[in-house]
């Protein structure tokens, strides 16, 4: 398994999505995601490629790198309320990526695929990304957080649209899954992660609640 081709697999995945009649019949109606109208979601969703496109244009940084799970628990407020600065912002470039409609939508989408599945099989295994606010990652560890927002904003946008969810192959889920757990594992450590599993009456920090 290599995650460039889990993250190509799975984008063709949730691509259906954008062709569904109901997206650009709600384009402007309340998504599943509270204060995001469904244009809006799909905007977000869409920036789960564009911007692996566009990171591949900019220079790599050099400062230390971060995995998949440190640069979640590196993003300040990505666990607070959606009213908070950190989430206005999320909601703004969502908006900003949906001015073109469905039609612009399908069109980021589809231009940053073309590109994406020429350019990633020759990239480097070492190959850096600097990504929001100059963090460093390795590209294969930044394609673990794109994963993470095409599974779970591929579910909410089914969820707004009243369609099936995506079938997401089990190498994606699992990677989520593994990312998501290894955030709680490192925010609130072992003991809290097994209360969350095992005993909710003790789990008083909730702990796998991590976005």
């Amino acid at each position: 398994m290599t995650i460039r081709r889990v993250f190509l697999e799975t984008a063709a995945t949730v691509r259906p999505l954008l062709d569904e009649p109901a997206l650009t019949a709600s384009w402007e109606s309340p998504s599943a995601l509270e204060l995001m109208s469904v244009g809006a979601l799909a905007g977000h969703l869409v920036r789960a490629v564009a911007t692996v496109e566009r990171y591949l244009d900019e220079p790599p940084s050099e400062a230390p790198l971060l995995d998949a799970p440190g640069y979640l628990m590196s993003v300040d407020g990505l666990a607070d309320e959606i009213t908070s600065e950190l989430h206005r912002g999320i909601r703004a470039r969502a908006e900003a990526e949906a001015r073109g409609g469905p039609e612009g939508v399908r069109a980021t989408w589809d231009g940053a695929m073309r590109s994406l599945r020429r350019r990633l099989p020759d990239e480097p295994a070492d190959r850096r990304v600097a990504v929001l606010g100059g963090r460093a990652m390795l590209l294969d560890q930044y394609l673990v957080t794109r994963l993470l927002e095409l599974v779970v904003h591929g579910d909410d946008l089914a969820a707004s649209l009243g369609v099936e969810p995506p079938p997401f192959d089990t190498e994606a889920t699992g990677l989520v899954v593994e990312c998501l757990l290894e955030v709680a594992r490192r925010r609130h450590g072992d003991l809290a992660v097994v209360r969350a599993f095992t005993r909710r009456e003790r789990d008083v920090v909730q702990a796998l609640r991590v976005l």
